[in-house]
C-alpha cells in the first residue's frame, strides 16, 4: 500500500476530500458559512496562502487538534479537482467539509480514504484497516452521496458495504467474493479514482505553490487539545498483527 508520502503525516492524510472546483470558490464559500456560525461563537477566521513543498504544507496545519480541527488546508492539484485536508488530532474530515461545500457549489466531491491494518493483537496498538470511496454531487441521494464503497476492519471483522449505482469502472464481480477482505482493495481504491482523473496517492499530483490555509483564532470549544504529530502517531506503532491487509 503505497500511500501519500509513505503515511507519514497519517493522520492528516489518512482521509482525503476533494472538490471538483477552483480554488478561489471553495475558499470562499467555505469561509462565509463558517463565518456565520463562528463569529457569535468568538471566532474569527483568517486566510494566508501557503509556499513550499508538499510536506511544508501539511506542516502549516501543525499542531493537530482536538476534538475539532482550527485549520484547513485548500490545496489545488494538477486537475480540475481540489484537495481539502484539516488538523484534527483523530484526521482529517473528509465527508463533512467537502460534501457540504459540493452542495453549494454544485460540483462534485470524493471521500478517500486509505489506512493500513495494523493492530496488534493483544494490544491497543496499530490502526485498525479501512478503505473508503464516497462520491458526492448533484443528483445524489441522501447526503449528496452518488456512489458510496467502504471496506472497514470493525474491532477485527472485516466490514464491507456499498450504496448507490455502481460506477461503469468497478469490479463488481468482486463485491460477492466469500472473503470479506477481498471485496474491495488498495489497487480497486487507487483505480476507482484514476477514473475520475485523481491520484490522491502522489506526491506530484498535488500543487502546494497554490495552497491556502484558513485558520480559526480566538475562543475555543471546551476542552480543546493540542498534539504533535509524534504524540498522534505514537499509537500507530504496533505489535506483530495477525492480518496485515495491505
Amino acid at each position: 500500500m503505497k500511500l501519500l508520502c509513505d503515511d507519514a503525516f497519517a493522520p492528516i492524510t489518512s482521509e482525503i476530500g476533494f472538490l471538483e472546483t477552483d480554488l478561489a470558490t471553495a475558499v470562499g464559500v467555505f469561509i462565509r458559512w463558517q463565518t456565520g456560525i463562528m463569529e457569535p461563537l468568538g471566532v474569527r477566521l483568517a486566510e494566508r496562502p501557503i509556499t513550499g513543498s508538499l510536506s511544508e504544507a501539511f506542516r502549516a496545519l501543525l499542531p493537530l487538534t482536538g476534538p475539532r480541527p482550527r485549520r484547513f488546508l485548500f490545496l489545488p492539484t494538477t486537475t480540475t479537482w481540489l484537495s481539502i485536508f484539516d488538523n484534527s488530532s483523530s484526521g482529517t474530515d473528509a465527508f463533512s467539509v467537502p460534501s457540504y461545500l459540493a452542495s453549494q457549489i454544485g460540483c462534485r466531491a470524493l471521500r478517500v480514504g486509505a489506512v493500513p491494518n495494523t493492530m496488534g493483537w493483544g494490544a491497543n496498538r496499530g490502526r485498525y484497516g479501512a478503505l473508503a470511496f464516497e462520491l458526492f454531487g448533484p443528483g445524489g441521494g441522501p447526503l449528496g452521496h452518488i456512489r458510496s464503497i467502504t471496506l472497514i476492519n470493525d474491532g477485527g471483522e472485516w466490514v464491507f458495504e456499498q450504496y448507490g449505482t455502481p460506477l461503469p469502472f468497478e469490479h463488481t464481480e468482486k463485491y460477492g467474493l466469500p472473503n470479506i477482505a477481498d471485496r474491495f482493495s488498495f489497487d480497486d481504491l487507487r483505480e476507482y479514482a484514476i477514473n475520475l482523473g485523481l491520484r490522491p496517492f502522489e506526491e506530484q499530483f498535488y500543487c502546494p505553490e497554490g495552497a491556502r490555509l484558513v485558520e480559526l483564532s480566538g475562543a475555543k470549544p471546551k476542552g480543546t487539545r493540542e498534539y504533535t504529530l509524534a504524540e498522534v502517531r505514537e499509537s500507530f506503532q504496533a505489535s506483530p498483527a495477525r492480518d496485515r491487509r495491505s
